[in-house]
């Protein structure tokens, strides 16, 4: 409140101040930094609470930042119209200029877009496998034998105990829709037709109405399969049937405990349903599992389906799962260990009957895979990125030498410094604008380019199709958005301290055209400075990954490292040419 009311007197004090007193200068000096203070206070106020109010998200910091150098800059158009149409001029008088000078600022921006476009990629890539080997079971009840790490057999009484707990459960109800009693074993199977044998075969075995909470089965022509098939009857997926060359009537005898003769009513494809468990799978009943695994009356598998669709759910797992151990802690209280309930407490041993959010934790271990791999394109990019700004200070350095004479005759009639620099940027925002827009979809391209050279190599060592790899390409609107931001920011910064360099040209150089005389060492001693900053910096930061175990950090400290060198040595060159 001091602050405020001290800054409100010093305002009314400038307002009421004559032109040519002391004051007067300040408030127009103060009137010309009134942009940047605008951008202070806009981000102070979006750190001081108003992020938090909203949410705090990257997305509607990044939707806020654009607003606020929205209406900054259009506050400054409306300011000095006259500068503006001058700029506007510049702009569209030369096509092939401008064509050249946005495909040259778009070069960071499509870096950085190609860099998040590929995250989405294998995001989506990493991600599908966890997402179709679980299905729609977000949480799975099990025990496994500690030695062989089988599913055990339990009494298949346990499930109706679980799902009517859980129904009535005040904190799982609203998320829950459903379970379902499995039997999930190893088998191996055989083709009479065609006399191929695969063995490490997944047994599914669950009742006929599964479909409604597992989801339904789908044929390659994209009909539904009927669920309701025989206990003598069989639903295989694609890949049993591509390495059983089995199809639909073929008989096939499936070894287990006690062997028995199905016949194929369907081939599944390899979605959320037909992929459960990633592996070669036969889908029976649940009636005709028991038989063939001599466990009569009894399960070893239950899967627990959130509301939210097969990637939605996941949200509800912690608790829904927390809320199934609660059950599972009442239903078998003989158990020496007990299920986590709470998110403070660590997970039990795997020979405890408990829910587990696998396909939560499947998830988010493909979506950190996929992050760093990411983040090291990220950090291959910076280097092409950094090289984009410098072609940035350069286009316009260029721009300002080709109409040196004519700023400099401006000068001299009367343009003051400051509206120079703002014709400068008001230009340059026009070009960043639209090479930050080219520059999200040309990044498209790029990752695209990225994605393919990526599925070629992998397809070459590992047993992955192309086609699956370059179906996974995909891309966000929050990705692209979150790339025509920097990009804009990256760009209009840089613009920005250029338009600031070129305004301070001499009047008689300029209009003369004579080259600007070479900078005083003084400069050269901030840039050591600052190269000795910097080399502090890469310092830490690479100190930093030893603790982290992260690669991004590894690679961005030496890289500070080798450009505050840069920056430092920068002295010692120029001393040399000066002794020349």
């Amino acid at each position: 409140m001091v602050l405020g009311l001290g800054a409100a007197y010093l305002f009314y004090l400038f307002s009421r101040a004559k032109p040519t007193s002391r004051a007067g200068r300040y408030s127009r000096k103060v009137l010309s930094f009134s942009p940047f203070i605008a951008g202070l206070a806009a981000l102070l106020l979006w750190f001081g609470g108003l992020g938090s109010i909203v949410g705090g998200s990257t997305i509607g910091f990044e939707v806020y930042i654009v607003i606020v150098l929205l209406l900054i800059s259009l506050g400054m158009i409306l300011r000095d119209r006259l500068t503006f149409r001058m700029a506007l001029r510049n702009f569209v008088r030369r096509k092939t200029s401008m064509a050249i000078v946005i495909l040259g600022l778009m070069i960071g921006t499509a870096m950085i877009s190609g860099s998040l476009v590929t995250q989405d990629t294998f995001t989506e890539l990493f991600t599908r496998g966890a997402y179709y080997g679980y299905g729609f079971a977000d949480e799975v009840v099990y025990v496994r034998n500690v030695t062989s790490f089988a599913y055990m057999y339990f009494p298949a009484s346990i499930s109706p105990s679980l799902a009517s707990q859980l129904a009535s459960n005040p904190q799982a109800q609203p998320f829950l829709l459903g379970t379902t009693p499995e039997i999930l074993d190893t088998v191996s199977m055989s083709d009479t037709n065609t006399g191929n044998v695969q063995s490490q075969v997944t047994l599914i075995g669950t009742y006929s109405n599964a479909s409604k909470t597992l989801g339904d089965f789908h044929s390659t022509s994209g009909s539904v399969i009927p669920p309701n098939f025989g206990d003598t009857e069989a639903v295989i997926n694609d890949r049993t049937a591509r390495d059983l060359n089995a199809t639909v009537g073929d008989s096939v005898v499936v070894y287990s405990a006690v062997p028995a003769t199905f016949k194929i009513v369907g081939i599944a494809l390899s979605d959320a349903r037909g992929s459960f468990s990633g592996n070669d799978n036969i889908f029976v009943t649940i009636n005709a599992a028991q038989q063939l695994t001599n466990h009569p009356g009894s399960i070893n598998y239950i899967a627990i389906t959130n509301i939210g669709g097969l990637r939605g759910s996941i949200q509800h797992s912690q608790v829904v799962g927390l809320a199934a151990n609660q059950t599972l802690n009442s239903i078998t209280p003989a158990s020496v260990y007990k299920c986590k309930t709470d998110p403070s407490q660590t997970a039990g041993p795997a020979s405890t009957l408990c829910a587990y959010s696998e396909k939560q934790n499947s998830v988010n271990s493909a979506t950190t895979s996929a992050q760093s791999l990411s983040s090291f394109l990220i950090v291959l990019s910076t280097f092409v990125i950094v090289a984009g700004v410098v072609l940035i200070v350069n286009i316009f350095v260029m721009l300002a030498e080709e109409r040196k004479s004519e700023m400099g005759m401006s000068r001299a009639v009367g343009m003051r410094r400051g509206q120079l620099t703002r014709m400068f940027l008001f230009e340059g925002s026009l070009y960043s604008a639209g090479a930050a827009f080219v520059g999200v979809f040309v990044g498209i391209a790029i990752a695209y380019v990225i994605v393919y050279v990526f599925a070629t190599i992998i397809a070459r060592f590992f047993p992955v199709n192309l086609s699956e790899v370059l179906a996974s390409f995909t891309f966000t609107p929050e990705s692209l958005f979150t790339a025509f931001t920097e990009g804009l920011l990256i760009t209009y910064v840089t613009i920005l301290f250029t338009s600031w360099r070129v305004s301070k040209l001499n009047i008689i150089r300029a209009i003369r055209n004579i080259p600007e005389p070479p900078q005083g060492v003084r400069t050269y001693t901030v840039l050591s400075l600052a190269g000795i900053v910097a080399i502090i910096i890469g310092a830490l930061v690479f100190e930093q990954s030893y603790g982290a175990k992260s690669a991004v950090e590894a690679l961005v400290g030496p890289s500070i490292i080798i450009f505050g060198a840069g920056l430092i040595l920068s002295r010692f060159f120029l001393t040399a040419m000066h002794s020349r």
